[in-house]
């Protein structure tokens, strides 16, 4: 599989990996806004430390403005998956790079739903990349994927 081929289509998935990762972020971040006790078990005198409020509630928003652009970003990707996939020839091979990249269906479901061996729902994948790779080459935007 090449590069483009990669970048193409596992960019909903890191897409969403990476939203789940900003919202992991989001809930630690609004639960350090909750009141914290006074600790005994320590000796020393416990002074109030600086209020972080305001800081905290900017990160959060802004958290939450970059995960909603990223989730913006997802339909755009999987019309590109899908554009792809239209030009290739074999049903079967558009069928298993639709179910495993946008539906995120595992091989065993697949070869089940189209009805063939797991080996061959494999064999049915890899030539699908093999003939994505001239479809996909300067044709479609490789920068999906950000960091």
């Amino acid at each position: 599989m090449t590069d483009e081929v990669f970048n193409l289509l596992a960019a909903p998935r890191i897409t969403q990996y990476r939203i789940k990762q900003i919202e992991s972020r989001i809930r630690a971040l609004e639960f350090s806004l909750l009141p914290s006790g006074i600790r005994y078990d320590q000796d020393k005198v416990q002074t109030s430390p600086e209020d972080q409020t305001s800081k905290v509630v900017t990160q959060i928003d802004r958290l939450e403005r970059q995960a909603d652009e990223m989730r913006q970003k997802i339909p755009q990707q999987v019309d590109a998956i899908r554009e792809a996939c239209v030009k290739l020839e074999s049903e079967e091979e558009r069928t298993v790079i639709m179910m495993y990249y946008i539906g995120g269906f595992h091989m065993d479901e697949i070869a089940e739903a189209i009805n063939y061996s797991l080996k061959s729902a494999y064999r049915i994948r890899k030539s699908a990349l093999e003939h994505l790779a001239p479809i996909v080459k300067g044709n479609f935007k490789v920068g999906w994927i950000e960091s």
